[in-house]
């Protein structure tokens, strides 16, 4: 999916009451994904399977 550029968004992923990530669109049509530093702070819930590296800034033009 590609998106059109200048129409930055901000989405946040949570589960139950903890905030997980966050997947936001930049101005340059570039998606970024990061964990929260919640979620870095607990050790119940694993990472996503697409974004295995915690402490790695995903980003990418299409989603």
């Amino acid at each position: 999916m590609r998106t059109p550029v200048h129409e930055p968004t901000t989405f946040y992923l949570n589960f139950n009451h903890l905030e997980i990530g966050c997947l936001s669109l930049f101005e340059d049509g570039i998606w970024e994904f990061v964990y929260t530093d919640s979620f870095l702070k607990q050790h119940h819930i694993k990472p996503l399977v697409g974004f295995p590296d915690v402490h790695k800034k995903y980003r990418n033009e299409q989603l």
